[in-house]
């Protein structure tokens, strides 16, 4: 006789359901986890159709899902908790509506991705701490700009696409809350970047932090903060697209210990570099230098020329009193060269001052410097306006004489009293100068 074959019992530790699997309208006290322990944490689950998990009220207990495979999905709606973990688990997870007192935590899940909308956030503060974990596929955080937001990101890897974006419109930002200031930190710290990162912020504040991570091929930033940061994150690779844009007025990039030599960047007008507390003068040098002749060889112009005036800022800065000086002449005469038409504003400006100067000390100057006129004057009594235009006229044109000079006739020249010959020579020489930056302009050269 054959021994009877007995079919083999399932694991204790493993339900598996084959439909759909919800908890509705479930309320939970203080204290007693006593539903949570059995049937949510402490056995493994295999789903292979969707969990849902719906008006829950918790107050100081927190809902910990772990050793979850989800084969569709799992949402939590509606429900009032204090702390959601999502632990060792597989699929894709979602949460909305909720009210949530405290964190949101991601723990080591697995080719796993997340739909997270924080619209109904009550509180003031909250954070999200992500794990550990795999991130594939499209993952999406959508959260109110009128709370504090912290979300982390350690020792994970990013595959697809992890897009992060403000519920708040830019039209109404502000409205009835002009006194509070909003802020969202993202930090990514040891992470793998091979996704396509899309953060889009109009909180108050907005900072994002890249610490030790590394970029695959496929990485792309699109970003808009206020500061993004990259710190030890070596040499960033040339595969890496890369857009920081302005959340306010600028965008300040710092890079600290990392190098974004072959990076396809633009150094756009909002942007500014941002440097540690304990960066030193050297430091500063290298980093400007190096991204200076990043954009030369690669013929970024724009980008070169708003990264050297602002190079040139910064040593006037650290300087004294007379390079300040210097630079603000400098900055303002012709933006450090990249402004050449300014000269010629400059010029007229400050020949119209010559010239109104020179009405006042008309008869000194005569007597000082004559130049011939033809002297057929109009009749001053019979036309005194006309007098007075034909005078004027004269005036000018010895004033533009004396500005557009190449040389001085020292013949002419009769010292009369010491004010008006340094007058006389100060006239001559900045007319010069003019001249000079002008020849400059034209001839596109220095």
């Amino acid at each position: 006789m054959k021994e009877a074959v007995l079919p083999k019992r399932p694991r204790p530790d493993l339900l598996q359901f084959d439909s759909d699997l919800a908890f509705n309208n479930c309320v939970f006290y203080d204290g007693d986890t006593t539903l949570v322990s059995k049937s949510l944490t402490n056995c493994r689950y295999r789903i292979n159709g969707k969990l849902e998990i719906n008006d829950f009220k918790y107050s100081d207990v927190p809902l910990t899902l772990r050793h979850l495979m989800i084969n569709r999905s799992a949402y939590i709606y509606r429900s009032k908790l204090h702390i959601i973990s999502i632990e060792d688990c597989q699929g894709r997870f979602g949460l909305k509506d909720n009210v949530i007192n405290g964190a949101i935590h991601f723990l080591n899940l697995k080719n796993s991705s997340f739909d997270i909308i924080l619209d109904t956030f009550k509180q003031v503060k909250t954070e999200i701490h992500v794990v550990n974990t795999v991130l594939k596929d499209i993952s999406y955080l959508r959260y109110n700009s009128y709370i504090d937001m912290y979300a982390d990101f350690y020792r994970d890897s990013l595959y697809d696409v992890l897009q992060i974006e403000n519920g708040r419109d830019h039209t109404n930002a502000h409205k009835g809350t002009a006194s509070l200031q909003h802020y969202f930190n993202l930090t990514f710290s040891n992470c793998y970047i091979n996704a396509d990162v899309r953060f889009t912020d109009n909180a108050d504040t907005a900072t994002v932090i890249f610490k030790n991570c590394h970029f695959g091929p496929n990485a792309s930033l699109d970003i808009r903060a206020d500061t993004v940061s990259f710190i030890d994150c070596q040499q960033l690779p040339a595969t890496l697209n890369m857009q920081l844009k302005a959340n306010n007025k600028k965008c300040w990039i710092g890079l600290n210990n990392t190098n974004i030599i072959d990076v396809n960047f633009v150094y756009a007008s909002h942007h500014r570099l941002l440097f540690d507390s304990t960066a030193d003068i050297d430091i500063y040098a290298s980093t400007y230098e190096n991204l200076l002749a990043k954009f030369r060889s690669e013929n970024k112009k724009e980008s070169y020329r708003r990264l050297d005036i602002e190079y040139k800022n910064y040593k006037a800065s650290r300087g004294d009193v007379w390079n300040r000086i210097s630079n603000w002449l400098n900055r303002e005469w012709w933006n450090y060269g990249y402004s050449k038409g300014r000269v010629i504003g400059w010029t007229f400006a400050l020949l119209g001052i010559f010239f109104v100067l020179n009405i006042r000390l008309w008869q000194p100057m005569q007597n000082m410097y004559p130049i011939s006129q033809d002297h057929s004057f109009i009749d001053r009594k019979e036309k005194p306006f006309l007098y007075h235009i034909q005078q004027y006229i004269r005036i000018l044109l010895y004033t533009v004489y004396i500005f557009f000079s190449i040389k001085i006739d020292l013949q002419k020249l009769k010292i009369t009293t010491l004010p008006i010959l340094l007058y006389f020579f100060l006239q001559f020489l900045v007319g010069l100068w003019c001249l000079f930056f002008i020849v400059n302009a034209l001839l596109k050269i220095g």
